[in-house]
């Protein structure tokens, strides 16, 4: 290994310094130079090698991030395709910048992102990615990544804008045993959570301490920390896990359970509300509403940057109300030609019977006439527009004399 340069031991960042208790002692810290063997990956397959946390340079097509990450970045159409395999990171990346150019909430995303990235390539990436080296599908090794995912992102979205050929190396540092923990403390750091993530986060503890772990199959990411409201087989939360969280997320039982509830929105709404940031407040004010008028609630919210208070207004309910399509009014009956129709179709009837069976049905239609009671009452209208239409014929007649 002449081709590495030692570095001194030093201490790492302790993410749980306040509230975690974890073992982070000190650990030795290698520095892969570019071109050189992957220990880690080495260390991935089992072989012997010492215990050690190891830093290399690898490129954004060596990395998967986490599909269950509790902050979500892509939308669930694209995080679909990604992690279905029909798009790379590359493409992931190309679909956001497209979507960003005519949805706000996405560009801004975007902007922060690609920002990140600029100040990396200026200032050099001071914290590594974290993650864990595993083997996918087809044989290969990548790195999945349990914090960073930002810097991942960022890093792909300034390639592509930029239409580098070359991809980018990016810093990451293999750890033993990824946390959920650990994830969620780290996210915090670099930027504060939106309400939704913070749902999801709250999701995805409770989620791992009942030793859910996710279904791979689920397309939606929002399937998997909905669990968390309603937990398979009805199983009971452990005793005292609430407490056990409330350290990481610094908010009481009574305000998790609060928050978490608003992951019963459709995925839709709570995508809006995710890439608009929409508070907890306004979240909750719309769930206080009835099913119907949340998306029209949310849509004012996100247009007219509407608090929650505001929300619940007489003026904003009475707007978000179902438009009731206005009563068609009834056309007035056309009797004459209701009356025609079914002459026409007596007519027809006679006409489609042929000459052979005309007294047949004639006789079968006089036979049912005579049982019915109002027999005779019949007989009279046939007589009377027997009259009626000889004397329109007869002047028909004078007419053409």
């Amino acid at each position: 290994m002449s081709n590495k340069r030692k570095r001194p031991s030093k201490e790492l960042h302790d993410a749980f310094e306040n509230d975690i208790d974890l073992d982070l002692a000190p650990v030795a810290v290698e520095e892969q130079q570019e071109g050189a063997p992957a220990t880690g990956i080495a260390e991935a397959r089992g072989d012997e090698a010492p215990r050690r946390e190891l830093i290399e340079r690898i490129r954004p097509s060596e990395m998967i991030p986490d599909r269950f990450q509790p902050r979500p970045i892509l939308p669930v159409e694209i995080h679909r395709r990604f992690y279905g395999g029909e798009i790379d990171c590359y493409g992931a990346a190309s679909e956001l910048l497209q979507l960003a150019e005519s949805d706000k909430g996405y560009r801004d995303r975007v902007s922060e992102l690609i920002a990140m990235a600029d100040s990396v390539d200026e200032h050099g990436q001071i914290k590594p990615i974290t993650g864990s080296w595993k083997t996918v599908e087809d044989g290969r090794y990548v790195f999945q990544i349990e914090t960073g995912e930002r810097r991942f992102w960022g890093a792909c979205l300034k390639a592509i804008s930029q239409e580098r050929e070359d991809e980018p190396l990016l810093r990451v540092e293999a750890v033993d045993e990824p946390s959920v923990e650990r994830q969620i403390v780290e996210n915090r750091h670099a930027q504060p959570p939106t309400a939704v993530a913070q749902a999801r986060e709250i999701a995805a503890l409770l989620l791992s301490r009942m030793g859910q772990h996710p279904d791979l199959s689920l397309e939606d990411p929002y399937d998997y920390f909905r669990q968390a409201l309603d937990p398979p087989g009805r199983e009971r939360l452990p005793r005292g896990v609430w407490n056990k969280i409330e350290p990481v997320m610094q908010l009481t039982p009574r305000r998790m359970r609060q928050v978490l509830s608003v992951l019963q929105m459709p995925t839709e709404m709570l995508e809006q509300a995710d890439r608009h940031d929409l508070s907890d407040r306004v979240l909750q004010a719309i769930l206080a509403q009835p099913e119907e008028q949340r998306l029209a609630l949310m849509q004012a919210a996100v247009e007219q940057g509407l608090t929650g208070e505001e929300l619940t207004t007489a003026a904003v309910l009475d707007a978000a109300q179902p438009t009731a399509r206005p009563k068609r009014q009834a056309k007035p009956r056309d009797h004459p030609r209701s009356a025609l129709r079914g002459l026409r179709g007596f007519s027809g009837a006679l006409a489609r019977a042929g000459e052979k069976h005309r007294d047949e049905v004639l006789g079968a239609v006089a036979d049912e006439v005579v049982i019915q009671e109002d027999a005779a009452a019949i007989l009279g209208i046939l007589q009377e527009l027997v009259g009626l239409v000889r004397i329109r014929l007869e002047a028909l007649e004078e007419i053409d004399r």
